[in-house]
């Protein structure tokens, strides 16, 4: 996984999350009133005139030699609810949240491609269906991993990466329909964003202390709470279907050029295992006569990928041959 992203990883300015990357604000938000909702909850207090979440209120997670890991950051997911209690009482917002926050860092998610026992100390789910209540979770329905560690050291920051690293190449290799995803660590008090695509792996600088950040940390969790699903990096044009009995691929409907395809079987995926590169999945697919229609026609070959933007893609390289082919035996009569 290092080797792919040659060991380095850009780092970014906070900013450049929220100006480029990240989902928009919901509409008719207002951070510097959901900050003052949120004075007036048990979930923020003030101690020397600055603003602290207050389940950091007892000292920072490192000086917390006390309690463990998973404990002191198990207030992540009370803050995240908190931020969004405040929300709604300064917004006139009705939509639904688009995914729910857990804390379960000793529970292995499901995976459907690969054995894997790796544990995100944290994700994002989706809020749909039996996605929230399911245990063990399934990786499908991890939208944005995280990674905690109550110390602040190099060591501790190269496990943060490597874990979420991990994290984010799973999610992008588990599900055709994942064109990106995002994630975020924390060592002590130092908060970082994380974004991965088939061309790019970013990182933004650290916040440097997320418990005083009140009105950064609660804008980021609402810009994620309430992101449409293909600002979070899922692809509406592939749907995702529950394995038949016996099955042992993953189906999807896929819809190309306004037609619809159901895969009957994987035929490559090897392109897709790294986090960055072509992503390039093959199916064989049948027709259909509409979204969750019949099945209709011969089986074909469907061919799934991320070309870089300057290189020709494989019919015009087939084309191009033809033509080259065809010249070359006219010149000769």
């Amino acid at each position: 996984m290092l080797d792919d992203l040659q060991e380095t990883v850009p780092q970014v300015a906070w900013e450049y999350f929220e100006d480029c990357l990240l989902p928009p604000l919901p509409r008719d938000v207002d951070i510097t009133a959901v900050v003052d909702a949120l004075k007036k909850t048990p979930a923020v207090i003030s101690r020397q005139n600055k603003l602290l979440w207050a389940a950091f209120a007892n000292g920072t997670p490192k000086s917390q030699t006390d309690r463990s890991e998973d404990k002191v950051f198990s207030a992540i997911e009370k803050i995240v609810v908190a931020s969004n209690k405040a929300f709604k009482k300064v917004s006139s917002h009705s939509k639904k949240l688009t995914v729910r926050f857990k804390c379960r860092p000793t529970t292995v998610p499901s995976s459907e491609s690969r054995s894997n026992r790796s544990k995100p100390d944290g994700y994002f789910l989706l809020n749909e269906g039996r996605a929230l209540d399911e245990v063990p979770p399934k990786w499908q329905n991890i939208v944005v991993p995280a990674e905690y560690k109550k110390g602040d050291d190099v060591s501790d920051l190269n496990a943060n990466a490597s874990q979420i690293l991990w994290s984010l190449t799973h999610a992008m290799r588990e599900d055709a329909r994942r064109r990106f995803v995002f994630g975020f660590t924390i060592e002590n008090t130092r908060m970082r964003l994380w974004f991965a695509s088939r061309q790019v792996v970013l990182a933004s600088y650290p916040e440097n202390d997320f418990t005083t950040a009140i009105g950064r940390v609660a804008g980021f969790f609402l810009r994620i709470l309430y992101a449409e699903r293909h600002a979070l990096g899922f692809d509406e044009t592939i749907v995702r279907l529950p394995p038949g009995e016996g099955e042992s691929d993953v189906p999807y409907e896929i819809e190309v050029g306004g037609k619809w395809y159901r895969t009957q079987r994987l035929i490559s995926a090897i392109g897709a295992e790294s986090i960055r590169g072509r992503g390039t999945r093959v199916w064989e697919v049948k027709e259909l006569d509409g979204p969750g229609g019949v099945e209709i026609g011969p089986c074909m070959v469907l061919k799934d990928g991320w070309p870089d933007y300057d290189r020709d893609r494989e019919e015009v390289i087939h084309e191009k041959i033809l033509d080259a082919a065809e010249r070359v035996v006219r010149s000769r009569h």
